[in-house]
């Protein structure tokens, strides 16, 4: 799954920005967005235009235009909201230019048809001040004021404010005041958010400060919260070194139960980072510094970058994400990335941080000039974003196409599954992909002794092939299955951990008919003592690694080169278990660092890392990490090293039927994340496998089940 394109456009002068999205909250396959469509990009002049999907972001239509009234030559600022009864809202500025951009007032339009129409505008307020709208809807089962929908705004008397409690038949302000009415005396870009009880905070940007204003009877009043942060760098409207477009500080925030995080561009570092505040007690008070912190501290990047246009939302699980732009040389010329970063401890910190955009647009082509200005050229001031229970939806503008249009994706990317085939007896499965010959390669061993192999190649539909490989074991001959792939040889190698004690190896190359050969690896084990094998190939040492562990608790290396007699060497780890604990061990490699991981599951429900470097003397450093699954819940772990995310990916299946990633890269402290890969029934999983595809960037997780089906979950992540 690539990025999608969400507007088609064939006249240059068709170029979009400055976008909103908005999802249905009791129908998450129904999203709209919105956004500028340009008529003439040298003199400044557009209107807004909407699309639409009914299938969740996955494909999207062009809406009707939307109408406007005598006098009006366009509409701008576009905001969306959705009620609790299936009506969208648009809340549009319309002007008239020429002269010169003449505003005229705050107009509203509703679809009843999940923004395929658009109802005349409704102008609720006039004044030529009015500015910079944001709406939100109250679509809260428990919130006593379900159904409401706010808009806010920067107008005559400073922040205007207006709401409806009857689905869009009339609006007000506080109280019996008139739509419009003054909340605050001063503003400069306002956002209104709803959480679930209905309590209602809008936040904006006054200067050097951000305010926030809460109310907690529907609208009917507000009052001033602590300042979510003062003595920021923010800046007006200016270019970026390398760009003509132009920025500026414009504040966004979420709210989830009584934590409130608000999100900044800020200069004070001399390049534009993303600065936050946190709020744990509904903007009581402020658990961040009175400036605020930067949100990207925990994670590296890139110090030549601008990131700027902060978007960020909560998803109603608690994951907290915030998607900007980053602009800087791509490799050279300056460009400009979607980037996206994810927190799963309510904000406290931001560990997570990957590219949305499949590739770098230009913000140079196609670009409208900002008010006819040359030297000046418009982007939009901000962009979409809203989530669902499971992703997040960024729309943004790029120019991949030579047209400003409109793109967005889901983030995370959904996982993408089917049945590769039927093996009876599942013991335990295994894969990897083969850069040489470009081929997914799954073995399955089986209770009766049998190793099945199957195989594929990336996009192919179906498998290529499937067979027994031509070793017996017995059965209950198998306790456990291995792959590793050398990389040098281009051969395949199947390790066999046997139940009576022996570790196994088969190995062949593509183009071999059968196998070249199998034997017994010479370091034997109790009978009934092994619990798991795992490998690996050091492709720089040009080493094979196998592990190995026991049910007394050890964690045991066996290790030769292609061309040894017998094994190198093998020992154990220094790192013991209690007996009888460890459930599952797996093994990777990582190039980058030319570091082994070593993860062992234990029946405590951890998961512990072991961890060293070919030239280090014993290991280098182990530890649990920062999960827990439960006592007695992991069945099966698998782990594989994301070459194109430079990210270690743990594979985890539970006796409740979860299949779980946990995810981290070498500089990361403690985890990136813990995600739900798939729920399938309760006691139906006997084994996981995990493995990259090198050739079209893909994850590929295998699960082995009770009732003989080999199921496979692939997706090409986008964080």
């Amino acid at each position: 799954m690539d990025n999608i394109q969400v507007t088609h456009s064939t006249n240059l002068n068709n170029a979009r920005s400055e976008s909103s999205l908005a999802i249905n909250p009791n129908n998450p396959q129904q999203i709209v967005g919105a956004s500028k469509r340009f008529i003439n990009i040298k003199t400044y002049d557009f209107t807004l235009a909407t699309s639409f999907s009914t299938d969740g972001g996955l494909t999207w239509n062009a809406s009707a235009d939307l109408a406007l009234l005598t006098g009006w030559t366009g509409i701008s600022d576009p905001a969306l909201a959705w009620d609790d009864s299936g009506n969208v809202f648009l809340a549009a500025l319309p002007f008239n230019n020429p002269p010169g951009g003449v505003r005229i007032g705050m107009a509203i339009y509703k679809s009843t048809d999940g923004g395929k129409t658009w109802s005349p505008p409704n102008l609720i307020h006039t004044s030529s001040l009015d500015d910079k709208q944001w709406t939100a809807g109250d679509g809260n089962p428990g919130s006593q004021f379900r159904g409401h929908v706010y808009a806010v705004w920067d107008g005559p008397n400073g922040l205007c404010f207006a709401r409806t409690l009857n689905h869009g038949a009339s609006w007000i302000g506080t109280g019996a005041s008139p739509a419009g009415n003054s909340i605050s005396s001063m503003s400069f870009s306002p956002e209104v958010n709803v959480a679930a009880d209905g309590t209602v905070y809008v936040i904006f940007q006054n200067g050097s400060e951000i305010r926030m204003l809460r109310s907690t009877n529907g609208g009917d009043s507000f009052q001033a919260t602590a300042s979510p942060a003062t003595g920021i760098g923010a800046f007006g409207i200016t270019t970026f070194p390398g760009g003509k477009f132009r920025v500026l500080t414009i504040p966004t925030a979420c709210v989830l139960g009584s934590i409130v995080l608000v999100a900044w561009a800020d200069n004070r570092e001399g390049h534009s980072r993303i600065y936050y505040a946190i709020s744990n007690n509904k903007g009581s008070s402020w658990t961040t510094p009175p400036s605020g912190k930067p949100l990207l501290k925990d994670v590296p990047f890139d110090p030549n970058m601008f990131h700027f246009h902060p978007q960020i939302v909560f998803r109603p699980d608690g994951v907290v994400g915030c998607a900007f732009y980053e602009f800087g040389p791509k490799p050279v010329t300056p460009k400009i990335d979607t980037r996206m970063t994810l927190s799963f401890d309510n904000g406290a910190s931001f560990r997570l941080l990957g590219t949305v955009t499949d590739q770098p647009w230009d913000p140079s082509i196609d670009a409208p000039l900002a008010h006819g200005d040359p030297n000046l050229t418009f982007i939009g001031e901000y962009f979409g974003l809203d989530a669902n229970k499971d992703s997040f939806f960024p729309l943004w503008t790029d120019t991949r196409t030579g047209i400003q249009e409109l793109w967005t994706d889901i983030v995370p990317r959904p996982w993408n599954s089917g049945d590769l085939t039927t093996v009876n007896n599942i013991v335990g499965v295994a894969g990897h992909f083969s850069t040489g010959d470009q081929r997914h390669l799954v073995v399955v061993g089986t209770s009766q002794g049998k190793v099945h192999e199957i195989f594929w190649k990336p996009g192919q539909v179906g498998i290529e092939g499937q067979d027994d490989l031509p070793v017996a074991f017995g059965n209950n001959g198998i306790a456990s299955v291995a792959t590793l792939y050398n990389s040098d040889q281009g051969r395949h190698i199947v390790i066999v951990g046997k139940t009576n004690g022996k570790v196994h190896e088969i190995f062949w190359k593509p183009d071999t008919v059968g196998i070249e050969g199998h034997d017994d690896l010479p370091v034997p084990f109790s009978p009934g003592t092994i619990r798991a094998v795992s490998g690996l190939y050091d492709k720089d040492q040009q080493r094979h690694i196998v592990i190995v562990a026991t049910t007394a608790g050890r964690v045991h290396e066996i290790f030769w080169k292609a061309d040894t007699v017998g094994v190198e060497g093998h020992d154990d780890l220094p790192v013991g278990f209690t007996p009888g604990t460890i459930v599952g061990v797996s093994a990777l490699y990582d190039p980058d660092q030319q570091r082994y991981i070593i993860v062992v599951a234990t029946s405590a429900g951890k998961l512990h890392e072991i961890f060293w470097k070919a030239t280090t003397v014993g290991i280098e450093g182990h530890d649990d990490l920062p999960v827990n699954f439960g006592s007695n819940s992991i069945v099966a772990v698998s782990s594989f090293y994301d070459n194109n995310k430079q990210r270690y990916v743990v594979v985890v299946g539970t006796k409740d039927g979860k299949v779980q990633q946990v995810y981290w890269k070498s500089f990361t402290v403690g985890i990136e994340a813990q995600v739900m890969v798939t729920q399938l029934p309760a006691n139906s999983i006997r084994s996981v496998a995990g493995f990259y595809s090198a050739s079209d960037q893909i994850e590929h997780i295998i699960v082995g089940l009770s009732n003989g089906r080999v199921r496979e979950f692939w997706v090409k992540p986008n964080l």
